[in-house]
C-alpha cells in the first residue's frame, strides 16, 4: 500500500473505521492490508451512537479490532441528547465494546457552552466507571478544565488522553489521574516542540501512539488521508526521540495496550 509504514507487533490506540471511507479509502481494503503487514491490534474510537451497528460488524471481521463506544464533545448540543444517552448506555453494556469514548471537551470549536460540554463528559465518565472500563478523553484547548473533571470522577478504570495536544506537565497530571498518553502523527511534525519534550520526558509505561486516521497524518506523508498502515512513521518518530531501539517501543506500547484492556497479549 502506497506510503505506508508498519512493523511487527505494532498497535494503533485509536483509529475511526468508519471515517476512513469519507475520505476515499476501503476499510477493508486498509485493514487486510495492515494485519497482513504488521499490525496486531487497533482500537476503533466511535464519536457517535448512528454507525455502532455497522462497526460492530466491521471489527467482528478482524481478531484483533476492540471497539468504543461514545459521543464526541459536539453531540452535547444535540436536542435528543437524552435519547442519545439511552442508546449510549445501551452499546456501552455489549460485551463487544472494550472501552468508553471518545468523550471530553473542546474548546476550540465552540461546540456548546463549557457547562454542556462537561455534562456529557462526566456523564460518559460515570458510565465507564459503573461498567469499569476505560475512558478515551478528547481535549482541545480545555485541558485545566479537563484534568479537573477528571481528578473530580477518577475513572474507575483509567483511559486514555487521545492524540495529547498540551506539555509535559499536563502529561505527568494525567499519568498521576491513572491516564495513559497517546500520541498521534502531529507529534511528529517539527513546531511541536512541547509534544517532542512529553513525548520524550514521559514513563514508556504510560506510552500509546495512535493515528486517529483519517486524520493527523504522521510529517513524512503529512496532508493526505491516514490510515493505521501510515503509523511506523510515528513509531519511528518515537522511537529516535527517545534514543530506544524500536522494537523496545513496539513492546512497551503492545504491554500498556494490553494491560489498559486487561486482556493478554
Amino acid at each position: 500500500m502506497k506510503d505506508a509504514k508498519l512493523y511487527p507487533g505494532i498497535i494503533d490506540s485509536h483509529f475511526h473505521a468508519s471515517m476512513l471511507r469519507k475520505k476515499g479509502l476501503n476499510p477493508h481494503t486498509v485493514m487486510d492490508w495492515c494485519f497482513g503487514n504488521g499490525l496486531e491490534a487497533a482500537l476503533d474510537i466511535a464519536v457517535d451512537t448512528e454507525d455502532f451497528e455497522a462497526r460492530k460488524r466491521f471489527a467482528s471481521g478482524y481478531p484483533r479490532i476492540y471497539l468504543s463506544a461514545g459521543l464526541y464533545p459536539s453531540v452535547s448540543e444535540e436536542k435528543n441528547l437524552q435519547g442519545l444517552l439511552d442508546t449510549l448506555e445501551r452499546q456501552a453494556a455489549d460485551p463487544a465494546v472494550m472501552v468508553l469514548g471518545e468523550a471530553g471537551l473542546d474548546y476550540h470549536w465552540n461546540f456548546a457552552t463549557p457547562a454542556k460540554q462537561q455534562a456529557l463528559f462526566r456523564f460518559q465518565a460515570a458510565l465507564a466507571s459503573q461498567l469499569k472500563k476505560p475512558l478515551i478523553v478528547h481535549s482541545r484547548e480545555a485541558g485545566e478544565d479537563t484534568c479537573a473533571c477528571l481528578a473530580a470522577l477518577k475513572p474507575a478504570a483509567g483511559g486514555i488522553i487521545h492524540c495529547f495536544s498540551e506539555d509535559y506537565p499536563a502529561a505527568k497530571r494525567y499519568i498521576d489521574l491513572g491516564f495513559l498518553i497517546s500520541f498521534a502523527g502531529n507529534v511528529t511534525y517539527p513546531k511541536a516542540e512541547n509534544l517532542h519534550e512529553a513525548a520524550a520526558k514521559i514513563p514508556l509505561r504510560a506510552l500509546l501512539l495512535e493515528t486517529d486516521a483519517p486524520y493527523m497524518a504522521p510529517q513524512p506523508v503529512r496532508g493526505k488521508p491516514n490510515h493505521p498502515g501510515m503509523i511506523g512513521y510515528t513509531y519511528e518518530f518515537i522511537a529516535k526521540l527517545r534514543n530506544l531501539p524500536l522494537e523496545e517501543l513496539i513492546t512497551g506500547v503492545r504491554e500498556n495496550f494490553y494491560r489498559l484492556l486487561n486482556l493478554p497479549e
